[in-house]
C-alpha cells in the first residue's frame, strides 16, 4: 500500500468526470487500498464526530488540486469533478515521461 499524491487523486478523473464515491474506488485501485479502508470511521475534531481519514485526504487534496487549477467541480453536479484541460496536459505529459 502506497502513500495517496497529488497524481493519484488526479488520475482519478483521467476518464472524465467521477463522483466522489468513483474516485475513491479508483485512488484505492492505484494506492492499493481495499474498499473497506474507505468506511473505517474515526472521532475527529473537537466534538470528535466520526469521519472517515481517507475520505478527509482525498477532499482536501481535491481542494488542493482546485487551487492548481487542475481540477474543476462539475456545474450542477454535487459531488463530481473533473479534470481541467491544465491537470488532463498534466496527466498526458506524466504517462509520457513514464513510457520507456
Amino acid at each position: 500500500m502506497k502513500q495517496m499524491s497529488l497524481l493519484d487523486v488526479l488520475g482519478a478523473y483521467a476518464d472524465g468526470a467521477q463522483s466522489n464515491e468513483q474516485a475513491y474506488a479508483r485512488i484505492g485501485s492505484s494506492c492499493g487500498l481495499p474498499q473497506q479502508a474507505w468506511a473505517e470511521r474515526k472521532p475527529i475534531g473537537k466534538d470528535e464526530a466520526l469521519h472517515s481519514p481517507l475520505k478527509i485526504k482525498a477532499r482536501w487534496t481535491q481542494q488542493t488540486l482546485r487551487k492548481l487549477g487542475l481540477l474543476e467541480p462539475v456545474a450542477g453536479r454535487r459531488g463530481h469533478w473533473q479534470a481541467t484541460a491544465k491537470g488532463r496536459q498534466t496527466l498526458k505529459q506524466r504517462e509520457e515521461n513514464l513510457e520507456p
